[in-house]
């Protein structure tokens, strides 16, 4: 995938996870090339295989003396002069703010219309606000061993997650094993990772 092609699959997130029709009975649809997808929330032993292959994969960073988040953080704001900490305080913030939105969001009356666009574009703003900062601590945190654990683990449950529909609300395995999800390299395997990634927060949060 180029540039603009990772540029248009986080526009897609952005845009898609602020709609509240999108998760319904704990799975997330959406639309890639005009094809119909879904992922699904996790069964208790997919969850359990995920950490067994996380665990296993931690394993063989620690062999290879991967570096740990606190050193490289230390790191990067001694040598580089980036603080980690910050942009980690600022995505808080953000957060933040996100939750009081959908809260007052909520309380408003159907009827009233142009306050309720107004708050879905502050709400849009924030998000895209936030994205690109996780975005930026996760470029500069990609080498440490925490972050790639973390990255096996989600692409692990996107690769047992992601559905298809092949006819009317039927649906099949978009990759039938983990190998085949490791050699996809579209707007699909992306696309799909951000939104187990958002399944796997809701639940956890």
């Amino acid at each position: 995938m180029d540039e603009n092609d990772i540029k248009e699959v986080y526009e897609n997130l952005n845009s898609n996870l602020l709609n509240s029709n999108l998760m319904k009975d704990n799975k997330i649809y959406f639309k890639v090339d005009g094809e119909s997808y879904r992922v699904v929330m996790p069964s208790q032993k997919q969850l359990t295989d995920a950490d067994e292959y996380k665990n296993a994969f931690m394993y063989s960073l620690i062999k290879k003396k991967t570096v740990r988040q606190d050193v490289l953080i230390k790191d990067l704001k001694e040598y580089q002069d980036i603080d980690v900490e910050k942009i980690q305080d600022e995505i808080g913030r953000y957060e933040k703010d996100l939750m009081n939105k959908h809260l007052s969001l909520a309380k408003k009356k159907d009827s009233a219309t142009t306050s309720i666009e107004k708050f879905k574009e502050e709400i849009s703003d924030i998000y895209t606000s936030r994205m690109k900062l996780i975005l930026e601590k996760s470029k500069w945190l990609s080498p440490c061993i925490e972050i790639q654990t973390k990255t096996a683990y989600y692409k692990f449950l996107t690769a047992c997650c992601t559905e298809k529909e092949i006819e009317d609300e039927k649906y099949k395995k978009v990759w039938p094993t983990f190998s085949d999800y490791e050699k996809e390299d579209t707007k699909l395997g992306l696309e799909a990772l951000g939104y187990i990634s958002e399944i796997i927060y809701e639940l956890e949060n």
